[in-house]
């Protein structure tokens, strides 16, 4: 119940107009949503970057 609140109040403040050009000027992307949804995304995410980083070679300093 209380996590359903959260999400509810997060989502209604992302959604306000200043703080949306806060986080698009800072370079950032909103993705609203339940937070099953955000789990894909994340999942999407880490296979797309994983990838770049095998790829590349990359190696923790």
């Amino acid at each position: 119940m209380i996590k359903g609140i959260l999400w509810f109040k997060r989502l209604r403040t992302i959604a306000r107009p200043d703080v949306k050009e806060r986080i698009m000027n800072a370079g950032l992307e909103t993705v609203g949503g339940m937070p099953e949804e955000l789990a894909v995304v994340v999942k999407e995410e880490i296979a797309q970057w994983g990838k770049v980083i095998r790829n590349g070679g990359i190696r923790e300093e």
